[in-house]
């Protein structure tokens, strides 16, 4: 397993990812749409470009997850955000997803970030068992977070 830093060359194997993770929130909420593969490439390499970091976690060169986060700078503190984190259905349950989390804390340290914080779908009780499991505690509506 390897964790990396996303490259352009990375965007449509994260698009494909995206795609799939619209479609289930869309499965929690008939509102939010899942948009073209195209439109979501388009999207994320916008974001590459605003200073949003992706990272990849992948095995025998096959992207497995992703997660984008950026650093918050607004508020008294820096806050690291972490953005969307997607694991192929496939490659769920196998401890990618913690070191994909556990790789953006190290990152946010090093950024001097005083706390993380996430967003999480109120009805996605998987999600809110995993983010508790990385020692989040949810706040206001869809937002957890932790001290680092």
């Amino acid at each position: 397993m390897i964790i990396r830093k996303a490259t352009k060359k990375d965007l449509k194997n994260i698009a494909e990812l995206f795609l799939e993770y619209g479609k289930y929130e869309n499965s929690l909420n008939k509102e939010v749409e899942a948009g073209s593969l195209k439109q979501i490439i388009k999207e994320e390499k916008e974001h590459m470009g605003l200073g949003t970091e992706y990272f990849v976690v992948e095995e025998n060169k096959k992207v497995l997850g992703v997660l984008n986060i950026n650093v918050d700078r607004r508020g008294k503190e820096k806050v690291g955000v972490l953005h969307t984190l997607i694991i192929k259905k496939e490659a769920r349950n196998k401890g990618y997803g913690k070191q994909l989390v556990d790789y953006a804390l190290i990152y946010f340290k090093k950024k001097n970030c005083k706390r993380a914080r996430t967003f999480i779908h109120i009805s996605n009780k998987n999600a809110l068992g995993f983010w508790k499991k990385q020692g989040f505690h949810t706040e206001e509506g869809y937002a957890a977070s932790r001290k680092l």
